[in-house]
């Protein structure tokens, strides 16, 4: 039976205008949350946290090691997500919603194995000028979906992260 890691210190990253915006993770955290406000000069700000195996004192830590950016996806229509056994560590965001995003990927092991992601499916769909996006607790996001402009909808895309035995 897969062992499945914990999301731990969550913390939410400063504001930034969302127009130009580039943010990655710090080391060996992983995106699990997302907020913004307003349109393209409106405030985004990102929700990371580290992936732990088992609990408290005993807890090994995962080891985040970033891969490449995707392609730019046109922000209006885009949906990317994550390849297998990727998760979300940092986003980049040029221009309105005609401009283009981009996504930054990452796998993560623990002990030397590679941790896996199960999908969970996605979150509500909201509006994006007013949203927060959260994955549930022991949840990462390895994905987005957005159409239309800031009164578009937004969805993530999240999943478990789980140690196969």
């Amino acid at each position: 039976m897969a062992q499945r890691l914990s999301t731990v210190d969550p913390q939410w990253s400063d504001w930034m205008r969302e127009k130009d915006s580039l943010w990655k993770c710090p080391a060996d955290r992983v995106l699990v949350g997302r907020e913004h406000r307003g349109d393209e000069n409106g405030k985004t700000r990102y929700r990371y946290a580290r992936l732990v195996l088992g609990e408290g004192k005993n807890a090994v830590p995962a080891k985040v090691s970033p891969g490449e950016w995707s392609s730019p996806i046109r922000e209006s229509g885009g949906r990317f997500v994550a390849e297998d056994s990727q998760v979300l560590i940092g986003r980049e965001h040029q221009g309105d919603e005609s401009g283009v995003t981009r996504y930054l990927v990452g796998s993560v092991e623990v002990d030397g194995q590679p941790v896996s992601f199960n999908d969970t499916g996605w979150s509500e769909s909201m509006s994006e000028s007013e949203s927060q996006l959260v994955a549930r607790d022991g949840e990462v996001m390895i994905g987005r979906s957005h159409s239309g402009d800031e009164n578009g909808a937004t969805q993530h895309q999240n999943a478990i992260p789980t140690l196969p035995d």
